[in-house]
């Protein structure tokens, strides 16, 4: 009986090796499967692409985010009580006015009267002064004459009675003046170029010192604000009289740097740039306060160098360059930025500076050049 088990177990066994052989060779890798495994192992030089900076002359600039600002306001009231007679056109919520520009007028007849007045009394405080000089040199004749080589006293000159009415004139002349000037601030003026911010006045109204109808800005109070990082205001030091754009959309205003803060901001570790439009700029087109602007600082101008993109900055502040196909490390000297992009002093890029970053980059290592372009 088991003589003829061994034919079956024999056979059953070849079908297991037959099997497994073809298992094996359905999973193995054909000939080109291999090569492209050996090929995929195989070392292979990076891709890498690159610019060739032109050197030239360029300018530092920092671009910041601005706000447009007042310094501070004014309270419109007038100098003087009265009767509202005339009211400017221009004494409306964003009216804009010129120094010295009538906006309102007060009735002047009680002014007018007052300066009459004080006229009268001038006249009458002189004719008196007058009546004792006069007085005076008649009685100083007298005592010449009567007492022929001696001085004459003051008192018979008359001249206490001339002093004190002298004092009297001058007063008078004091009231005259406070009268005329009452008068002049019939009509409402401010002493600087400006715009209206509110007013509550109408033809009609009583209106004075304690009741104030509005309130206004001059062009000089209107300032930008803009925040700037150490580093960027560094490369624009001394940063005082340096001048900028202001943009607002498509419009462009120049400007000047006027001041920094004295201090940084404890918790963004920045300062404060302070600008002033330029006298150019009409004060109707002037961005109202409120409003975000987009600054653009003008730094120094450097001869001889490279503006590069932002891309080819590595971490350490160095660039990576191929020189016969293997990188070389540069750190050139940095001057600030634009916004075209980083400038540096002119150096040696041999065939380019790469942008962005290499895997594995060090110094030597051989790499393949895709593609480039001049800047």
């Amino acid at each position: 009986m088991e003589s003829k088990r061994w034919p079956g177990v024999v056979q059953l066994g070849l079908v297991v090796v037959i099997v497994v052989v073809a298992i094996y060779f359905m999973r193995a890798p054909s000939v080109a499967e291999f090569d492209d495994v050996i090929a995929e192992g195989a070392a292979t030089a990076p891709g890498v692409n690159v610019i060739a900076p032109l050197p030239g002359r360029q300018v530092v600039s920092v671009e910041l985010t601005g706000t447009v600002r007042l310094q501070g306001s004014v309270r419109l009231k007038s100098q003087v009580h009265g009767r509202v007679a005339w009211v400017s056109p221009k004494l409306r919520n964003g009216g804009s006015f010129e120094a010295g520009e009538t906006l309102l007028r007060i009735d002047p007849e009680d002014f007018e009267t007052e300066v009459r007045a004080a006229e009268a009394w001038v006249e009458a405080q002189r004719a008196r002064m007058r009546k004792h000089e006069l007085q005076g040199q008649l009685e100083a004749a007298e005592f010449q004459r009567e007492n022929p080589g001696q001085p004459v006293p003051a008192i018979v000159r008359r001249e206490p009675q001339v002093e004190r009415f002298k004092a009297r004139l001058d007063r008078a002349l004091a009231r005259l003046d406070a009268a005329r000037l009452a008068l002049e601030r019939t009509s409402y003026s401010l002493p600087f170029e400006g715009k209206v911010v509110a007013t509550e006045v109408a033809v009609g109204e009583l209106v004075g010192p304690a009741n104030p109808f509005g309130g206004a800005f001059s062009r000089d109070a209107i300032e930008v604000q803009a925040t700037i990082a150490l580093d960027d205001l560094a490369s624009i030091l001394p940063a005082v009289g340096r001048p900028a754009t202001v943009r607002l959309g498509a419009r462009t205003f120049p400007a000047t740097v006027e001041r920094v803060s004295s201090v940084v901001a404890p918790k963004s570790r920045m300062a404060t740039l302070f600008l002033t439009y330029a006298d150019t700029v009409p004060l109707e087109d002037v961005p109202p306060p409120g409003v975000f602007v987009a600054v653009s600082i003008h730094g120094e101008a450097f001869d001889n160098a490279f503006v590069l993109p932002d891309a080819a900055q590595q971490q350490d502040g160095s660039v990576w360059v191929v020189h016969d196909g293997v990188l070389r490390s540069a750190t050139p000297a940095s001057h600030g930025r634009n916004a075209d992009g980083w400038i540096v002093a002119a150096f040696d890029a041999a065939d380019g500076v790469i942008l962005g970053s290499v895997p594995g980059a060090e110094q030597g290592l051989a790499v393949e050049v895709l593609g480039g372009a001049g800047r």
